[in-house]
């Protein structure tokens, strides 16, 4: 895929330099070397071909490319100037960046993930191919495809989602879950992986518009200090953190509902938050993921630690339902 995008602009009559020091978990020194070689190759646009790491990794190299200072400057605001355009190749149904606005990078000296968000890193241009995700393999596919289904439901369950996001979620939420257990089958299938591309992409604007809740407040930290890859650590946190957010009443699961097949009529509200968090329990069943904290590494002694990060964390007070510490700990510790 490299070779035929270099080769593509090449035939366009531009000049090109690559750069592939990006983490898994993108980290300030990829960004920082991703600038030096930005600089010396002069560059004027910044082009992201792979997963949420890679774009997220290009929006804070443009950002930095042509604005002073370090990137922790640009955590709480600033004021940066004109940023290197981007067009934004995810190769990943994921983390929908090439929807967004903010980049997710770590910063290893104070162990948090710091959230960059400004207009200017809004991709100019997202091209969604699906024959760049045939090749994921099953279980890429499964925890990519788990974090844009926890981020077009936690569209729906923060306080500040306006009107106009939840159709972006609520379809998002229908094409993941139609599609999941096909791609999961049959990774070779280019309409289901067309329709995971298209859902990531529309739970990418959903949060774009409104944000994210609990899962990703206690998914950060299981990042920062154990290396969880984020899909992965959303996938293992979500059916716990949707039955905690049941507490808050049925109303945005009457909303998704229809959208994961469940028949509402003559349903209850307990029934129906029930038969909701058990349709996502049953499909995350079905991709094979490890379902406890202590089999992706993390350490039992640390879950107070982690769980301090994700209470002060401000998805989790924009969550419908904030968490308090001990509930966030008692979570983290039901799943070790």
């Amino acid at each position: 895929f490299l070779d035929t995008a270099l080769a593509s602009l090449k035939t366009g009559g531009l000049e090109t330099a690559w750069f592939s020091g990006v983490d898994p978990d993108p980290v300030i020194q990829n960004v920082e070397d991703g600038v030096e070689a930005a600089r010396l190759a002069h560059a004027d646009m910044v082009i992201a071909l792979g997963g949420g790491s890679a774009i997220d990794t290009a929006k804070a190299i443009s950002l930095m490319a042509s604005n002073p200072g370090r990137l922790p400057d640009y955590e709480f605001g600033g004021a940066p100037g004109a940023c290197l355009p981007i067009i934004a190749v995810p190769t990943t149904a994921g983390t929908g960046s090439e929807a967004t606005k903010g980049a997710v990078i770590t910063d290893e000296e104070r162990m948090v993930k710091m959230g960059i968000n400004f207009p200017q890193l809004m991709p100019r241009l997202a091209l969604l191919d699906p024959a760049l995700t045939l090749s994921l393999p099953p279980t890429v596919t499964a925890a990519t495809g788990f974090d844009a289904l926890t981020h077009a439901i936690e569209a729906l369950l923060v306080t500040i989602a306006p009107p106009f996001s939840k159709p972006f979620a609520l379809e998002a939420i229908r094409l993941l879950c139609d599609n999941l257990p096909g791609v999961m089958a049959d990774g070779a299938d280019p309409e289901a992986r067309a329709n995971m591309l298209l859902g990531s992409y529309y739970a990418g604007c959903a949060i774009s518009i409104a944000a994210t809740g609990l899962v990703h407040a206690m998914a950060r930290p299981l990042g920062v200090y154990f290396h969880v890859p984020h899909g992965l650590a959303n996938a293992i946190l979500l059916t716990r953190v949707m039955r905690f957010n049941a507490g808050a009443g049925a109303g945005p699961f009457v909303e998704m509902a229809p959208q994961f097949g469940v028949d509402t009529a003559g349903l209850a509200g307990p029934q129906l938050l029930d038969a909701v968090t058990d349709k996502i329990a049953a499909l995350f069943a079905l991709t094979g993921l490890p379902q406890t904290l202590r089999e992706v590494g993390a350490e039992a002694s640390l879950l107070p630690r982690l769980a301090h990060d994700a209470a002060v964390n401000r998805s989790n007070q924009i969550n419908i339902r904030v968490a308090r510490e001990d509930e966030i700990l008692e979570m983290y510790t039901q799943l070790y």
